[in-house]
C-alpha cells in the first residue's frame, strides 16, 4: 500500500485491544525488527527464545516508530525500557494478548488485506496431489488467469519456480555414493 493509513484504521482490525495515546497518526510502515524501523513506521515487540523485543522499545522510538504494540502493560513490567522518564510514552501504546497474531493483522490491514482479493483452491488426499495442483494451475494460467501454486514439489509465483524442499526424490533419498545400478535401477 502506498502513502500513510491511520493507526485508528490499522486497529479497527485488532481483536482486544488496550490502547493508550492518541490513534490519529500516520503510519508508514509495521515491524517487529527495531533495526527496520523508519519514521511513522509501527514497532511490534515480539518476546522470542533469545531476545525480548520490549528491550528493543527504546530503539525502535529513537528510530522513529509512530506506536509500539505489546504484550504487557508498562507499568507492570520490570523492564528498564519501559520507564516513562525514557520517553516511552512518546508514542500510542497498544496492548494485546499475543504480539505475533497483532503482528499479522496489522501487516494485513496495512496492506489493504491482499489476501482477501485472493481466490484458494486446496487439494487434499493420500495420492496425486501434486499432479492435481499442477494441472490447476495449467488449466487457470492456460485460460489467461495468473495463478500461483505451492506443492511439496516447489512453488510457482508468476515466473519464478522454488523449490519447496518438502519432497525426497529418488536421488536424495539414497545414501551418498550408492548408484542407480547399486539401487537395482539400472546397470
Amino acid at each position: 500500500m502506498a502513502g500513510a493509513v491511520l493507526l485508528s484504521t490499522l486497529l479497527q482490525d485488532l481483536p482486544q485491544t488496550q490502547v493508550q495515546g492518541a490513534v490519529d497518526v500516520p503510519v508508514t510502515g509495521v515491524h517487529h525488527d527495531s533495526r527496520k524501523i523508519q519514521p511513522g513506521h509501527v514497532f511490534v515487540a515480539i518476546s522470542g527464545a533469545t531476545f525480548d523485543g520490549l528491550d528493543f522499545v527504546p530503539q525502535a522510538i529513537e528510530r522513529g516508530a509512530a506506536a509500539v504494540v505489546i504484550e504487557k502493560a508498562p507499568l507492570s513490567s520490570p523492564k528498564p525500557a519501559l520507564s516513562p522518564v525514557e520517553g516511552f510514552l512518546q508514542v500510542p501504546l497498544i496492548i494485546v494478548p499475543n504480539a505475533r497474531s497483532a503482528l499479522a493483522h496489522l501487516a494485513a490491514a496495512f496492506h489493504g488485506h491482499p489476501s482477501r482479493r485472493l481466490k484458494v483452491v486446496g487439494v487434499t488426499g493420500t495420492d496425486g496431489k501434486t499432479t492435481t495442483c499442477n494441472l490447476i494451475h495449467a488449466v487457470l494460467t492456460a485460460a489467461g488467469h495468473p495463478a500461483g501454486m505451492v506443492s511439496t514439489v516447489s512453488a510457482l509465483i508468476g515466473d519464478e519456480e522454488i523449490d519447496t524442499g518438502f519432497h525426497d526424490d529418488a536421488r536424495s533419498a539414497r545414501p551418498a555414493g550408492l548408484s542407480t545400478a547399486h539401487a537395482g535401477l539400472g546397470r
